[in-house]
């Protein structure tokens, strides 16, 4: 059997408290209150009083706290007594097991427990509204009772769904009479109440078994509800005198629900107690799901299990795509970089602009032929000439710690004292002769007088005659040499 296990808080209305007015709500100045489950429990001192409890399962647990001073009570299983006494003494004063029982065939039972505790020295006699009488004695409390149900058959599991109060699933009519209170104690933090007697919140569901979850409290109503036509009453807080409000409390549960779908319907119960409010916080559906086995599965929902699995691989998934994407990227860059290394040019990072005059001198190397002409050209040059190579001569250089500081035309050793004439149309091979250079203007520097200011006026000359016939300039003085130390 596949089992599922409940807790029953001591203030839901699946336990039956008689007489009713028998059994009170934890005090709010007890300070072991808060230790319990829930922060409540349900006392009782009149000898007689008794909690009832029906189920369907294999197993029940009931926990309440054995404080000094308690009294023996009595635990009967289907109207036979199993235990009738007072327990020994724990090590705890609350959260003590008072009755356990497992191994039951799977029915309905139900359990009672019952005030046994003898008269105490100062007897008190309470008379209740139904007229039965009882007589005061030592305490005994309820803190919780757990039952143990089996919601499909062999071989076949069972899936758990929450639907909380603001699933869209749940119908609440008229809408205008239900309103959402916010609290952390809510499930998902969120309530629906509503005090309007004929408002009803109803939910379509496919499951075996379903619980409501919701408050009670001294202003709330008695609900009733209904599902595939049978109705039923439970009684909220009004049996057990609540003094405060208990939130998350299982309010209503049924199982053994056949195949298929069902309608479940909450609303306020005609009569009964007069608290206005009915409230609902969620609804917990239990379906079967076919194993692989029998080779069907349920239509409305899944394991817990499956669930995670789907979360685990759309994380995955969500990981590895990142990382697909940023290495996509990272690829795609570094293509990028390396097509633009592979692409540059010298024509493409450098364009002869106006702004940059000199720029495609430069990379051409000098060759005016490619820019004088050119759509580009900025400066004006004369046509290019050939110019005769110079000839070595014997002159040996040697390397000297004298550096010249005058023109370098000053060591080719064409240029000679006395009137030497150059012939530039001299050949320079068999058959070739060096064409014409152009006309130029050419600066003459006339002598200055001692004396006399430095600034000296530019003289252009302009030649008239052929270049052959123009005489060969004489040549400048030697300049110093300038010592700057041995190079050796």
């Amino acid at each position: 059997l596949c089992l599922n296990t409940c807790s029953v808080e001591d203030c839901s209305p699946l336990i039956l408290y008689a007489p009713p007015d028998a059994w009170e709500d934890a005090e709010v100045t007890d300070s072991l209150a808060a230790s319990y489950s829930g922060s409540s429990y349900h006392q009782t001192s009149i000898q007689g009083a008794n909690a009832t409890f029906q189920f369907n399962g294999t197993r029940f647990l009931i926990t309440g706290g054995r404080r000094p001073g308690y009294g023996p009570f009595s635990i009967s299983l289907d109207g036979q007594e199993l235990f009738n006494g007072n327990p020994a003494p724990e090590s705890s004063l609350i959260n003590n097991t008072l009755a356990s029982v497992s191994g039951l065939p799977n029915e309905r039972h139900t359990v009672v427990l019952t005030n046994t505790g003898g008269v105490v020295s100062r007897s008190q006699t309470l008379v209740f509204s139904d007229g039965e009488t009882l007589t005061g004695g030592a305490p005994v409390d309820i803190d919780a009772i757990t039952f143990e149900t089996p919601i499909t058959s062999s071989g076949v599991n069972f899936s758990v769904m929450t639907i909380d109060d603001s699933d869209p699933r749940i119908n609440y009519l008229p809408p205008n009479s239900w309103s959402s209170n916010f609290r952390p104690e809510f499930q998902n933090g969120t309530l629906h109440f509503s005090q309007v007697p004929d408002a009803t919140a109803s939910l379509q569901f496919s499951g075996n078994a379903v619980a409501l979850y919701g408050t009670v409290s001294p202003d709330h109503a008695d609900i009733s509800v209904t599902i595939d036509g049978g109705t039923v009453t439970m009684p909220n807080g009004s049996s057990s005198r609540v003094l405060a409000v208990r939130p998350g409390v299982l309010m209503y549960w049924v199982d053994n629900l056949a195949e298929g779908q069902h309608t479940l319907i909450v609303r306020k119960a005609q009569g009964g107690n007069t608290g206005p409010f009915v409230d609902i916080d969620s609804f917990v559906i239990y379906s079967s799901t076919q194993t692989a086995a029998s080779g069907e599965s349920s239509s409305n929902s899944q394991q817990p299990h499956d669930y995670t699995a789907a979360i685990i691989g759309a994380t995955v998934a969500g990981v590895v795509a990142l990382l697909l994407v940023i290495a996509g990227l990272f690829l795609f860059l570094r293509y990028q970089r390396l097509r633009h290394k592979s692409g540059i040019n010298k024509a493409s990072i450098s364009p002869v602009t106006s702004i940059l005059p000199m720029q495609g001198m430069m990379e051409s190397g000098f060759n005016r032929s490619s820019t004088l002409n050119g759509e580009n050209s900025v400066f004006t040059f004369p046509p290019s000439a050939s110019l005769t190579p110079l000839r070595k001569t014997a002159y040996h250089y040697k390397r000297s710690s004298k550096l010249s500081i005058a023109p370098s035309y000053y060591g080719d050793s064409d240029f000679s004292d006395g009137d030497m004439s150059l012939n530039r149309n001299q050949t320079t091979s068999a058959g070739a002769s060096d064409p014409p250079i152009p006309l130029v203007p050419r600066l003459a520097t006339p002598s200055r007088a001692p004396g006399s200011p430095r600034t000296v006026p530019v003289v252009i000359v302009t030649d008239t005659a052929s270049p052959s016939q123009l005489p060969r300039p004489s040549r400048p003085r030697r300049p110093p040499t300038l010592t700057i130390g041995s190079l050796q």
